[in-house]
């Protein structure tokens, strides 16, 4: 597999423990915010996804054979999540 793949891997991995840990002290029956929080950003829609994605066993092994379309959903999500800074952001570095 390529240093890509491994490299994503990784950082999948990481992602989802860290996930499980925040939510290791949510109360089982957790309904989530009130009605007039606002719909997830797009980054924590795809990180929310990708937790998703690599929970799920069938995914992950098509997603390590390098499997063409759950590589691409995964660079889609992980574009989302992290985003290029753009250059504004970078100047305010």
């Amino acid at each position: 597999m390529s240093a890509f793949h491994d490299d994503l891997t990784a950082r999948l991995d990481a992602v989802a423990a860290s996930l499980r840990e925040l939510g290791a002290d949510v109360p089982a029956d957790f309904s989530g915010g009130s009605t007039a929080d606002p719909a997830p950003q797009p980054a924590e829609a795809a990180l929310s996804e990708i937790a998703q994605l690599n929970a799920d066993g069938a995914f992950m092994a098509a997603y390590r054979r390098g499997d063409r379309d759950a590589v691409a959903q995964m660079q889609a999500l992980f574009s989302r999540a992290y985003p290029e800074p753009t250059e504004s952001e970078q100047g305010a570095a």
